[in-house]
């Protein structure tokens, strides 16, 4: 997420922004599209492309692929623990196989729960 988020923040500070007063470095470019009128017929509207959109689908897409590639090299390709620089994966309980460190689903509340129901049925 790190990766998606700098690149997001990069291009999006480089297409600029009129109420920051930061001048565009580059466009996305222009749509034009065909809006006639009764007095116009042949009138052709333009505008910008949505910018903003195109960086946050260029930042999920960075996301995702960032993030299926660690997790191959990390637990498929087995590249060693110390190349992982922000600390996201361990080795499990029998030292063998890698693992991420924190997952949602380790944090769930129905798995806490679930816990917490055991604790309370185990002191009965």
């Amino acid at each position: 997420s790190l990766s998606s988020f700098l690149l997001s923040l990069t291009l999006r500070l480089l297409v600029g922004d009129k109420y920051l007063g930061l001048p565009a470095v580059f466009s996305f470019g222009a749509m034009t599209a065909d809006c006639p009128t009764v007095e116009n017929p042949d009138l052709v509207c333009e505008g910008e492309l949505p910018y903003r959109t195109f960086i946050m689908l260029i930042g999920l897409i960075v996301h995702i692929i960032v993030s299926g590639v660690t997790h191959l090299a990390f637990c498929l390709a087995e590249i060693d623990l110390r190349w992982d620089v922000l600390n996201c994966y361990q080795r499990d309980s029998s030292g063998y196989v890698v693992v991420l460190r924190n997952t949602r689903e380790m944090d769930s509340p129905v798995k806490s729960l679930k816990q917490f129901v055991n604790l309370e049925l185990s002191v009965l």
